[in-house]
C-alpha cells in the first residue's frame, strides 16, 4: 500500500490519518509499514497487517512477548495502571516486553507479578483447622466450631495470612456470630457481611474463566463445595498452576489436600441453597 495526497505527491516518512482511529506510516520507500517500527531514539510503534497503527491495545509476537501501546501509538514502558482494581496493574521493562511471573523494585518497593501479567496483591493463606482444640468446641451459631466453622476458619486463613490482619479462627466466630442469622454453619451472605466488617471487599465470581484469572493474580478464593455426600463445605484456594488451585481445606484437610483442578471444583459447589443467597459461592477475597 502506498499513498498520494490531494497534490498527488506520494507520502514518504511520514503518517497519514484517514479517520479517528486509522493512522498509518508510510516508509523511505513509499510503502505503508507493517509490524514493529523503532524511531526516535527508541521509541517504539506497531501496525497491524491492515497497515493501521495499534493504540489502547495488546500485541502478542510470540509465546513470550507481549507489548501495550498506548494512547498515542508508543509502546508503554514501566508501571501500567489500568483499572479500579489494586491487581490491575502491570509492568513493561526496557524492551516494552511485559514482564510475567517475576518480581521487580522500583524505587524500593518489591512487584510481584503473575502468570497472566497483573499485579499478585496478596501472600498465601496461613492455615488453620477449625478442630484446632484452641476453638474446636466453642459455640458457633447452634453449633460448634468443629463442627460447622469451616466459614470463619477459611476466613481467617484469608485475613491472616493474605493481609496481615491478626486473627484466628475464633475472632472471626465472634464477629460474624454478631452478623449471621444461620443455625449450622455459615451462608454466602454471612461471608460477605463478615470479610466486609474487616475492611477488605469482595468479589462474588461467576465463571471458571474469571476465578483462574483472579488466582493467577494472587487473590485469594474461597468456595463453597460439596462434601460427603451433601454437606456444603468451604475451603480456601490460593495459586494457579496449570488450570490447578492448592486448596486449604479447614477440616484438617480431612476432604481435600493439596492441589485440584479449578473447574473441578467449580463444577462440584455445595447444593445447600443457602450457600447460594449471595449468588454462586465463590468468593474472591481482595
Amino acid at each position: 500500500m502506498e499513498y498520494y495526497s490531494n497534490n498527488y505527491n506520494q507520502v514518504r516518512n511520514n503518517y497519514v490519518r484517514t479517520n479517528a482511529n486509522t493512522i498509518y506510516f508510510f516508509g523511505a520507500n513509499g510503502d505503508a509499514v507493517k509490524g514493529i517500527r523503532n524511531y526516535d531514539n527508541g521509541k517504539m510503534e506497531y501496525y497491524g497487517n491492515n497497515y493501521n497503527q495499534v493504540r489502547n491495545n495488546y500485541v502478542r509476537t510470540n509465546a513470550n512477548t507481549i507489548y501495550f501501546f498506548g494512547a498515542n501509538g508508543d509502546a508503554v514502558k514501566g508501571l501500567r495502571y489500568y483499572g479500579s482494581h489494586p491487581y490491575q496493574v502491570e509492568y513493561y521493562g526496557n524492551n516494552y516486553n511485559q514482564l510475567r511471573n517475576t518480581s521487580i523494585r522500583v524505587n524500593g518497593k518489591k512487584y510481584d507479578f503473575g502468570g497472566n501479567g497483573d499485579l499478585i496483591i496478596a501472600k498465601k493463606p496461613v492455615y488453620f483447622s477449625q478442630l484446632d482444640s484452641r476453638w474446636s468446641n466453642h459455640r458457633f451459631n447452634d453449633y460448634s466450631m468443629g463442627q460447622a466453622g469451616c466459614v470463619p476458619t477459611s476466613i481467617a486463613m484469608v485475613l491472616n495470612g493474605s493481609y496481615g490482619i491478626n486473627v484466628n479462627p475464633d475472632d472471626v466466630k465472634t464477629v460474624m456470630n454478631n452478623l449471621s442469622q444461620s443455625s449450622f454453619g455459615a451462608t454466602g451472605r454471612d461471608l460477605i457481611n463478615t470479610i466486609t466488617a474487616y475492611g477488605r471487599k469482595v468479589e462474588q465470581i461467576n465463571t471458571v474463566e474469571r476465578t483462574a484469572n483472579l488466582l493467577q493474580q494472587g487473590v485469594p478464593v474461597i468456595f463453597f463445595v460439596n462434601v460427603a455426600g451433601g454437606i456444603g463445605h468451604a475451603l480456601t484456594t490460593y495459586g494457579y498452576s496449570n488450570g490447578a488451585t492448592e486448596v486449604l481445606d479447614p477440616y484438617n484437610r480431612c476432604y481435600y489436600n493439596g492441589w485440584y483442578d479449578v473447574s473441578a471444583l467449580s463444577n462440584n459447589l455445595s447444593r445447600d441453597s443457602s450457600d447460594w443467597n449471595a449468588g454462586r459461592p465463590v468468593f474472591a477475597i481482595m
